[in-house]
């Protein structure tokens, strides 16, 4: 490569993601690494590394059960490593994955571009909705270990674009032509919650999925009812609400027979959807005689792939025009 050629940019994209352990002795490993994170327990390194030994050991045998009735391991990667393909072929650039808690890490997908030849790195998170718990500590670990020193672009979230907000739309529209009448349906749309305490502090993450929610909804019938609820809290600290379990009180008080499940936060399928809802919350529907029906994750929808890379090309679009 002649120092013409190493010059010249190069455009690559790492997908930030969670990620998650790949077999069952990766799971007390990986509960460390997440509960060590500064912007999962705010707490003084000392403490915050000493309770989250605490927490791994004693969530691991609990966490282990989950994976092993979805197959023993997280989908996560498989799922990531399909979107970085197909992503790759929509850009025709090259394309990473970097995960935050697992193997590749973030400095791992960094290191596989560089060996590409990429030297302009655009940073696409997979969380549709920025949170200080999820974007924000992947961008900050990013600074810290990916020893990355050319031009980065972040595209900090997609929770408005238009081709993710039709790919869902299009996804809730089928589910809603399944089965009964809808006057007994009721869709409730699912996120990952939050402490309330960094919603008090400015995290715009349930600002951001009450505006998906408000745009997915304007693309349906307006006399379908609906609710927003909050999955996956952990300790005794107050959490955005209502739970899955509040919702689902008030629509059997309502006389709903019928709930389409759709879940706005997530990417890809990942345990909180076949695990927390495809086995433990249809089974509560199915106890108290109510029909079960959920919306996939986008995953590798064409209609969504194609956001991302429209993501991607207006933001490097933009990019190249301020620094021109």
């Amino acid at each position: 490569m002649s120092i013409h050629d190493a010059n010249k940019p190069k455009q690559g994209v790492l997908l930030l993601n969670m990620g998650g352990p790949a077999g069952p002795d990766e799971i007390g490993d990986y509960l460390y690494r997440l509960f060590c994170d500064p912007h999962i327990l705010p707490l003084p390194a000392l403490l915050r590394k000493a309770l989250a030994r605490l927490i791994a050991f004693f969530r691991t045998g609990k966490t282990s059960h989950r994976y092993a009735v979805i197959g023993g391991a997280s989908p996560l990667l498989a799922e990531t490593e399909k979107q970085r393909a197909a992503l790759e072929e929509s850009l025709s650039m090259p394309v990473a994955i970097g995960m935050r808690y697992s193997r590749p890490f973030i400095q791992d997908g960094v290191s596989s571009l560089k060996d590409r030849g990429v030297n302009h790195l655009v940073l696409l998170p997979l969380y549709p909705q920025f949170s200080s718990t999820t974007t924000q500590s992947a961008l900050n670990y990013f600074n810290q270990y990916a020893q990355w020193e050319g031009p980065a672009l972040i595209i900090e979230s997609h929770f408005d674009h238009p081709g993710f907000i039709s790919t869902h739309s299009r996804m809730l529209s089928k589910r809603l032509d399944e089965g009964s009448s809808a006057m007994n349906t009721a869709v409730v749309f699912v996120a990952h919650s939050i402490p309330l305490s960094r919603v008090r502090k400015g995290d715009p993450y349930v600002s951001q999925v009450e505006s998906t929610v408000a745009l997915i909804s304007k693309t349906i019938d307006s006399g379908i009812f609906t609710r927003t609820a909050y999955q996956s809290r952990l300790g005794p600290v107050k959490w955005q609400s209502p739970t899955l379990d509040d919702v689902l009180e008030e629509l059997i008080d309502k006389g709903i027979s019928r709930i389409i499940v759709h879940p706005v936060s997530f990417a890809a399928e990942n345990l909180e959807t076949l695990f927390d809802l495809d086995i433990e919350f249809r089974q509560k529907c199915r106890d108290r005689g109510l029909e079960y029906i959920r919306v996939p994750a986008p995953g590798t929808d064409h209609q969504y792939i194609e956001a991302l890379s429209s993501a991607v090309e207006d933001g490097t679009h933009q990019w190249e025009l301020e620094n021109a």
